[in-house]
């Protein structure tokens, strides 16, 4: 194979990405402006699909991916979309039960996500002031849901 001649490449990989879910990765872009979300008239639309990436060994793309250069995205299924109105439409992310207290690490378990993810999660909801803290157990804090009103 040359490097940097397109005529003798040939397709390197083909990745298949799933987005689908419940939306829990929406966390790791909230993070950096969690106060996002209490503007008023702010609608988050969230659509859950599947992504066919096809990537190309010809050594001109990053050095990250060792000269691999992605070729092309498709998108090859659409499962729907998670509208995200008001406050209370965050209530989906939580898993537990009204006085029902939880740590990062039960709330990663339930969730099925790593503990990062779980801890931005956390972070944005109590931003958010959807959870507050109930106390510690240990060195782990203590959450439970917050009693909302109907304007959110």
């Amino acid at each position: 194979m040359s490097i940097g001649t397109k005529t003798e490449s040939s397709l390197h990989k083909t990745l298949k990405f799933r987005y689908a879910g419940t939306g829990k990765t929406e966390f790791k872009n909230l993070v950096f402006a969690p106060e996002l979300v209490l503007i008023k008239n702010l609608r988050i639309e969230l659509t859950l699909v599947d992504v066919t990436e096809k990537r190309i060994n010809d050594g001109l793309g990053s050095w990250r991916r060792k000269g691999i250069r992605i070729l092309d995205k498709e998108l090859t299924a659409l499962h729907g979309c998670i509208y995200l109105n008001k406050i209370r439409d965050f209530r989906r992310f939580i898993l537990f039960s009204g006085d029902e207290k939880f740590t990062t690490v039960q709330y990663a378990k339930k969730a099925g996500i790593n503990a990062g993810l779980a801890y931005k999660t956390i972070y944005v909801l109590k931003k958010i002031k959807l959870i507050q803290k109930a106390g510690t157990q240990g060195r782990a804090c203590l959450y439970k849901l917050r009693k909302i009103g109907k304007r959110n």
